[in-house]
């Protein structure tokens, strides 16, 4: 009797512990489904941002938004932390300027235009403000960027690849998880089949970081990553070796270009001429002239480039206005462009003097934008 009733609370302990984990795996399934449907209703209401093949979600200040009309918001903030940290607020003219490369774009608030390098183009999607934040369409803004964008629906994941740096893509050979950690155990963040094309990210001898189409990061084994293929290779920015050699050949703006005719200076290769100054009511003086004419000619038979030189002429407070002013600036830069071109220079030798110490910055910021 004693052993029958021995074995009947056995089983009954069998019994309740199979009942208890049992409960235990429901609770646990319905606390991960909690979690997926979390997980899901994050998905509908942001939008992640991946930079070259870095998942920057996580440390936006603001959140990346959508329209109505499809077009993708980001920041202010977050463009000058992750790709321009030129970009200015022209409060006076009420528009944005970022400046990236050889790219200078405008974006007036509230029109559905972008200025770039003065050429103005419609887009569907404008600059706007909202809740004291400067937010642009980025992504209508891929030439600016030299960027190459790709916008996962299902996922809400934004891509933007610079077109200067390398880019390896790859088929997968057999049907893998995608691990957000370089160990077997790790969790899984995606699944990827047979012949699947993925984005080669960093390789390594057992496990390669790829992107899958869907814009989720993660890895895989190197076994199975296979035909990789370079789309583009690292594009390298082009700077000259070649030395400096500059002769200032400075003069007033009552004087005239020297004649040096029939002379050489050995050992230079950039004469930079008085050419051009600012007057006091911020206009430049174009002192070239048929002396400067023939001082260009003579430079071009010896094969020295002309820097020509623009000086302020140490005005202070006309060198503050105009610094200060984004019009004003405009106005300055489009008239040195014009200058260059029309006599044909290589460079312009900015020489500013006696300058506020406050306008440092936007000394800066006319450099800037006279680059593009």
């Amino acid at each position: 009797m004693r052993k029958e009733k021995r074995k009947a609370q056995k089983r009954n302990a069998i019994t309740k512990a199979v009942k208890i984990i049992a409960m235990l795996f429901v609770i646990i399934a319905m606390v991960l489904a909690i979690f997926k449907v979390i997980d899901k209703s994050k998905k509908q209401d942001t939008i992640g941002l991946i930079i070259n093949n870095n998942n920057v979600t996580s440390r936006l200040k603001k959140a990346v938004w959508m329209n109505d009309k499809n077009v993708i918001y980001m920041s202010k903030t977050d463009i000058q932390n992750f790709l321009d940290n030129h970009i200015y607020s022209d409060e006076e003219n009420n528009q944005v300027i970022t400046t990236y490369g050889e790219k200078i774009a405008v974006l007036p608030l509230s029109e559905n235009k972008i200025i770039i390098n003065g050429t103005s183009k419609d887009i569907l999607s404008g600059a706007v403000e909202k809740e004291g934040e400067y937010y642009l369409p980025i992504s209508q803004m891929a030439t600016v960027y030299n960027m190459e964008y790709t916008y996962e629906k299902e996922e809400k994941i934004l891509m933007m690849d610079s077109l200067d740096k390398a880019l390896v893509k790859a088929d997968v050979s057999k049907k893998t998880g995608v691990k957000n950690k370089a160990t077997k155990f790790s969790r899984r963040v995606a699944t990827v089949i047979k012949g699947e094309k993925v984005i080669v990210v960093k390789e390594g001898a057992k496990w390669t970081k790829i992107r899958t189409a869907k814009g989720k990061l993660g890895y895989v084994p190197s076994s199975r990553v296979q035909n990789k293929v370079s789309v583009r290779n690292n594009l390298e920015t082009k700077t000259s070796k070649e030395k400096i050699n500059l002769v200032w050949d400075y003069y007033s703006e009552v004087g005239r270009a020297p004649n040096r005719s029939g002379t050489t200076i050995e050992g230079i290769n950039v004469v930079s001429p008085s050419f051009f100054s600012l007057t006091k009511d911020g206009k430049i003086i174009e002192n070239v002239g048929t002396q400067g004419e023939n001082y260009i000619n003579w430079a071009r038979k010896n094969k020295y480039k002309i820097w020509a030189m623009f000086s302020n002429n140490s005005n202070k407070e006309t060198t503050s206005k105009v610094m200060n002013s984004y019009q004003y600036r405009q106005n300055l830069i489009n008239k040195i462009v014009s200058l260059a071109n029309k006599y044909q220079l290589e460079g312009i030798n900015i020489d500013f003097e006696n300058m506020k110490k406050e306008d440092k910055d936007m000394l800066s910021r006319f450099i800037i934008e006279l680059k593009p």
